[in-house]
């Protein structure tokens, strides 16, 4: 924090406290801002775009889609090089857990496996909507839940939840709180939990959201040693936008409520599914299905084989080459 300025520091701070002020998005700013990313991804590592470079391929309306383009900058603060290297991160990941099949789709309930499915139901990671006072969204995951032998349930479900951010331009503009909530008997080792936390740091700073602050929250004093662990393998933007709260349920209560999260009904060490009960994760399942269906309403039109709308190739359609030759795209 030292190696701040004052103003830095202060605007942080504010960032922290969810006090901090939102991006004025004229038409014109975002605009000039999309283009500008636009020009940085010629300039990003070829290696790393070709997922990019084929998801545009299948469904050209991709590398114009405003939404797409405006979350990723909001995720970064209007860093538009950030933003790019971001975008292409994304779609690399997203063929990475899912496949080419699945690359220009949205990701939906039905296309998770039976473990994420069953990760998504335990409650071990949510996105909470509507508990911060100042409108941002919180992220929430109960790290004890959580089985450390197979990172990538945890991250195609992850990919799942945070799929819905395009719902939410409002959580978007004013970013996310991420909550660790460390109590209750765990799955996994302590190196374990440090390894994994170490590999997927990259990951998390490129998922499509602000990370405004996180919290990690712990009733034990025998997890200082773990607590230290966690801070030296973060890096230097994670480890100062930190805070953490130890206690009992009441006085961690208290504590959150000085960062205006008011999560007193979540946050239930007692509670076995997470912060929500049983039927609050079956509910927010539901509100996720229920968007999946308006997604395959809308794409509809461009899946019927007698429609001459065409955003993208179905299964039926010859695509051809340059050369003429039948691509084996």
């Amino acid at each position: 924090m030292n190696s701040l300025t004052f103003e830095a520091r202060h605007k942080m701070e504010e960032d922290i406290h969810g006090v901090a002020d939102i991006v004025e998005e004229t038409e014109d700013f975002i605009n000039q801002k999309i283009n500008e990313m636009q020009k940085a991804m010629v300039y990003t590592h070829g290696n790393h775009k070709m997922a990019w470079d084929r998801a545009v391929f299948f469904r050209p309306f991709l590398a114009h889609d405003k939404p797409l383009h405006l979350m990723l900058l909001r995720a970064t603060r209007f860093d538009a090089v950030r933003a790019a290297q971001s975008l292409v991160f994304r779609f690399e990941w997203k063929r990475r857990l899912f496949g080419d099949d699945l690359l220009i789709h949205r990701i939906t309930w039905d296309d998770l496996r039976a473990e994420d499915q069953a990760m998504v139901k335990s409650g071990f990671h949510q996105l909470i909507i509507d508990h911060d006072r100042t409108g941002r969204g919180t992220l929430y995951s109960r790290l004890c839940l959580r089985d450390m032998s197979n990172p990538v349930v945890f991250y195609r479900s992850s990919y799942y939840i945070l799929e819905t951010l395009s719902n939410y331009p409002e959580i978007q503009r004013k970013g996310l709180v991420s909550i660790g909530d460390c109590r209750g008997s765990w799955k996994s080792s302590f190196f374990q939990i440090i390894k994994v936390i170490g590999d997927e740091k990259q990951a998390i700073d490129k998922f499509p959201y602000h990370n405004a602050t996180s919290h990690l929250i712990y009733d034990d004093p025998k997890m200082d040693a773990f607590i230290k662990g966690i801070r030296a393998a973060l890096d230097r933007e994670h480890r100062m936008r930190h805070r953490f709260h130890t206690g009992s349920n009441l006085e961690i209560d208290y504590s959150l409520r000085a960062f205006g999260m008011n999560l007193s009904d979540c946050l239930d060490v007692n509670c076995s599914s997470g912060p929500m009960s049983t039927s609050g994760i079956e509910e927010d399942i539901r509100r996720r299905v229920k968007m999946d269906e308006e997604w395959r309403r809308l794409e509809a039109p461009y899946r019927d084989p007698s429609s001459r709308q065409a955003l993208f190739p179905n299964p039926q359609d010859i695509i051809l080459g340059h050369n003429r030759k039948v691509s084996q795209a």
